[in-house]
């Protein structure tokens, strides 16, 4: 994807394109995000996280995140250390330390390195690797969802994951059909 392409489908990110157009194209690569749907759905959930490339740290000081256990925030500290980075915004020492372990990288030693272009976009790709390496546990059979679907106007069918639910644009969805009217060319990791 080039630089010109990644500014047609988030115009905001203009600025910042020729910084996350190669970054966002390997993370593509990496994580068989291969297809007009999934990238779509994959750049719009980076320009509503990441406010089309602008944030790769939450503006907000991580204290509303201190002592959240359901995070994993368990030490003095982890409220800031561990708030929302990436373009996805990573957010916790759970997910840090589930992302770094995907990733390769010591996100708990080192958080801040989810705020260089290429980890800030592999941060955003991991989600799909889900898929990938566990397609069952992927499958939506939580009650909380399954129920939601209809009144979003979305029809389940037996076998979806929730990366398709994020292609029929559950996260991110006004960026995501933005993303989709601008996206009349062919798929974007050649």
């Amino acid at each position: 994807m080039t630089p010109a392409e990644l500014t047609a489908m988030m115009p905001y990110a203009a600025s910042r394109a020729s910084i996350y157009a190669e970054p966002l194209t390997l993370t593509m690569q990496e994580f068989g995000i291969n297809t007009p749907q999934r990238q779509a759905a994959f750049l719009a959930n980076i320009a509503h996280e990441s406010g089309s490339l602008r944030y790769v740290e939450e503006i907000a000081s991580g204290d509303a995140y201190e002592g959240r256990k359901d995070l994993g925030n368990t030490q003095t500290g982890d409220g800031r250390r561990f708030k929302g980075r990436g373009l996805p915004q990573i957010t916790g020492r759970d997910n840090y330390r589930a992302c770094g372990e995907a990733l390769g990288l010591d996100l708990i030693v080192n958080p801040e390195l989810l705020e260089q272009p290429l980890p800030a976009a592999r941060s955003a790709g991991w989600p799909f690797s889900w898929e990938l390496r566990c397609p069952r546990a992927m499958r939506i059979s939580e009650p909380k969802i399954l129920s939601a679907l209809p009144e979003l106007g979305i029809e389940h069918r037996a076998g979806s994951s929730l990366v398709d639910l994020m292609s029929l644009g559950i996260g991110g969805t006004t960026d995501l059909l933005l993303i989709r009217r601008r996206q009349h060319m062919p798929e974007l990791v050649r």
